[in-house]
């Protein structure tokens, strides 16, 4: 793990690889009580040939911040401050769950690093994206506050499928629990009131979405079809990178490579 300060963060990540003939460096952002360890499985499958980062967001797996609250934006440019101090000219913004709202703000924030955008079981959930209404925000926090293990608990279980292991869930549970506190609900209400077509009129990149087919909102891909190349792939839930991340990294490439 390497770490850079930015702002009151101390932002650990992973750097492996090279890339070949130019390729754009993938940038990997993890979803909400997430980390990027979460990523490992799906990196070894990737082909080789690219630089890859994986990010821990402040207030997640290492990363941590003096900072009382933390927005989209804020980690949108903490994760473009690793990318400067890498030293990288293109990425690929990879962002699972609240980590794909992370890389389209980071897209419309930075045109000339950002060349594409590809999202993990995100944009497609209406009752997230676009900014929720502030009376829908406060009665989800409200129910957070009032009891962290019982949100986290029902946010599983909505995000799950009945093949959804058990063991993944309680890692899934396990890792939001252990994530600074009370930061992480700041992530989350902010993901909430962050506005998905605000950041696709603002964002030049391309955005694909690889999706878990059984939870896919066919509503939400109507309205988004002309801005999202979306990707559905079979028996997985929200949590398609630790359930089946071979199968998770071949949609990654095949949209990479399309």
């Amino acid at each position: 793990m390497r770490s850079l300060a930015v702002s009151g963060a101390t932002v650990s990540y992973r750097a492996s690889g090279a890339s070949a003939d130019g390729a754009p460096a993938l940038v990997l952002i993890h979803g909400w009580g997430c980390s990027a360890a979460d990523w490992d499985g799906l990196t070894g499958h990737l082909p080789p040939g690219r630089r890859v980062i994986a990010v821990d967001l402040p207030g997640h797996g290492a990363s941590t911040t003096t900072a009382p609250a933390v927005s989209i934006g804020d980690y949108a440019g903490q994760v473009a401050a690793v990318l400067d101090a890498e030293g990288l000219a293109a990425a690929v913004a990879v962002g699972h769950s609240l980590g794909g709202a992370v890389a389209l703000e980071l897209a419309g924030r930075r045109p000339e690093l950002v060349s594409r955008v590809v999202g993990m079981d995100t944009y497609h959930y209406l009752q997230v994206y676009p900014a929720q209404a502030e009376a829908a925000i406060e009665e989800l926090m409200g129910g957070f506050r009032a009891d962290l293990d019982a949100g986290v608990d029902a946010l599983i279980a909505l995000s799950s499928i009945p093949s959804t292991p058990p063991a993944v869930q309680e890692h899934v549970k396990r890792s939001t629990l252990s994530a600074q506190y009370p930061l992480v609900l700041t992530a989350l209400e902010s993901g909430l009131r962050w506005d998905l077509d605000a950041a696709l009129a603002a964002a030049r990149a391309p955005v694909s979405a690889i999706i878990a087919a059984e939870l896919a909102d066919p509503v939400a891909l109507e309205r988004y079809r002309d801005r999202i190349a979306f990707h559905p792939v079979p028996g997985v839930s929200h949590y398609l990178l630790l359930e089946d991340p071979e199968a998770t990294a071949a949609a990654l490439a095949a949209v990479l490579a399309g």
